[in-house]
Formats: structure tokens, sequence, C-alpha cells
């Protein structure tokens, strides 16, 4: 796959241009574009976390991925985290070290070859965003139809894609959590959960025995609970998502690891000062840049819990 991307770039290449590699799917395409391009202006970003030292050192081709990544001129990572683990593995792995630079880049040399490291934050338009928003005819629409489904009730969101590594089921068993210990919140407090299906190229659908799973513990929940948890699984358009996100008290985020997610920035954007709280897990590589987040680990069910509930209580006073 990765020679197969390469063939039309350097057929493509001139003299001085710049190569810019995305994600974890073409790790080696540093390598191949740097042997033939000598002179190439390559930089990789990682649209995902970077494992650990001891979790990338099980990898059988660990040392050949290191290799063909230091081909590149800039890495860029979305937190320190990320980089720091990519740095480690280079120096235990390859006994490459490293010092750091101004302007937040840590160099290293491979084969005489300068590397520069650096952690970029994950970030939006939102210049361009709002503009949108405001110019949204049927984002009013969406408004009142969510007004509807809510009837006045504490509006708890998760969105998120229906993946394992987004956390639903964690989110659900904070939710079972929550209810347990506040029992007072049932009637006034609701779950809207929407959950965007994935597909692979051909269509064919992603996770499935993972959504069955979602979907019974929502069933469950409901069948204790009735109209706890409001579920939609289904890709939202802009203007219904974006009425959403604005008649939601707080967006919950129980990712377990995730890289790029600007779901929690539209939220953001879509709510003014006094309102739109938000917890997020402190594995979402945003959750560092997000001012006035509650951090938790999703993996404490009950912790998540109390986080939602301090929260609720805040948009009652």
């Amino acid at each position: 796959v990765n020679l197969e991307m390469m063939l039309p770039l350097v057929e493509r290449y001139n003299d001085g241009d710049f190569v810019w590699v995305v994600d974890i799917e073409l790790l080696m395409v540093p390598s191949f574009v740097g042997t033939r391009c000598r002179g190439a202006n390559i930089g990789f970003l990682f649209n995902t976390p970077f494992p650990s030292s001891d979790i990338f050192r099980m990898m059988p081709a660990r040392k050949e991925v290191l290799r063909s990544l230091l081909n590149a001129d800039l890495i860029l990572f979305h937190c320190f985290t990320y980089a720091r683990h990519f740095l480690t593995s280079c120096s235990r792995l390859l006994g490459i070290e490293y010092h750091s630079m101004r302007g937040g880049l840590v160099q290293l040399m491979f084969r005489g070859h300068a590397v520069h490291i650096r952690a970029s934050h994950v970030g939006m338009d939102s210049e361009a965003f709002l503009q949108k928003l405001a110019s949204d005819s049927a984002h009013r629409q969406y408004l009142r139809q969510w007004h509807d489904v809510f009837t006045n009730r504490h509006v708890v969101l998760g969105y998120d894609d229906l993946e394992p590594m987004s956390g639903i089921l964690l989110l659900l068993k904070a939710f079972k959590s929550l209810v347990r210990l506040f029992p007072s919140i049932l009637g006034s407090v609701v779950l809207a959960l929407v959950t965007v299906p994935l597909a692979d190229c051909d269509g064919t659908p992603l996770h499935t025995q993972y959504a069955q799973q979602v979907a019974q513990e929502v069933a469950n929940l409901n069948r204790a609970h009735p109209g706890l948890v409001l579920f939609y699984q289904r890709r939202m358009m802009f203007s219904e998502r974006t009425a959403l996100f604005r008649s939601a008290d707080m967006l919950v985020n129980s990712a377990i690891r995730h890289g790029l997610n600007l779901v929690p920035f539209e939220f953001v954007l879509c709510n003014d000062e006094k309102k739109g709280g938000f917890v997020v897990s402190e594995f979402l590589g945003c959750s560092r840049v997000l001012p006035g987040a509650v951090r938790t680990n999703p993996w404490r069910d009950e912790d998540l819990a109390r986080a939602i509930h301090r929260l609720l209580l805040q948009e009652e006073r």
C-alpha cells in the first residue's frame, strides 16, 4: 500500500517540493520517498496517538518503522505525551538522543539528518465555523425540534463514532452509576447518545458486534428507566448537529484512546460562556487544550458519574 501511494508522488515530484504524509497507514512512505527524492522536504502528521515505548517495542517491524519516520524533516503529534512516547522509542530501540530547541521543537540526529519533533495541538477554524452557523437557515428549525424532544429536561450529550476506542460502553456504565448514586435525577435528566456508524471503503459496516453491545446496553437502561436514553445511530448533518450541541447542557466524552476529535471544539463554539460544560476523558488527545473541561478516567465509572452530577448541579444554579 505504501509503495502504491509513493509511486505517483515520485513521478510528480520536483526539486524543493514539500511532501506531507498523514497518519499511520503510511508509516513507510517517508523512507520510500527519501531514498528516491533526496532533496524532498518531508513532513509527517500523526492523527492518532503514538503508543508508549513498552507497547511499541512489541511490534515486529518496530525499528523499520522508526527509521522510516526519521527520514522526515518534521514530525507532528497532537500532544506532547505522544511525542514523548516516540522520542523514548527512538532512544530505547535505536539509541538516538534528543534535545529541546526554541519554539517548542525537539531535535534528534539520524544519519547526519536533523529531524524536528513538535506537539501541534488540534484545532479548527472558529471564524469560518461561526460564519457558517450564523448563515445556516435550517439551524433554528432543528433547535425547535430538539426543544420539543427534550421537553425542559437537562440534556447530557454523547456524540462519538461507533467504535470500541470511543468508550461508549464506559459512558453507559457511568450513566448507570449516576442513576444509582443520584436517583433524584430521574425524570429531569436525559442522555442523548449519538453514535456514528463506520464502514470500510466497500461500504461494509465496521464494529458490528460492538454496535450490538451498545444497543443492548441502551435497551437495558431504558427498560429499567424508561426514556432515560435517547439513542441515535446516524451521522447528523451540520444544521441538526449544531442545533443539538446548542440544546445540550453538557458534552461527555469517555474515549479510551483518541487522537483527532473536533466534536468538543464544535460544542464550545455552539454555546455561550454561561452554558455548555463538558466532561472529557483524560485519554482524549485534545483534553489538555480545552479550558474549563472536567477531565476524568472513564474506566472509573463512579468518578465519571460524579463529574456529570457536579455539572448538573451547576446548571441548576
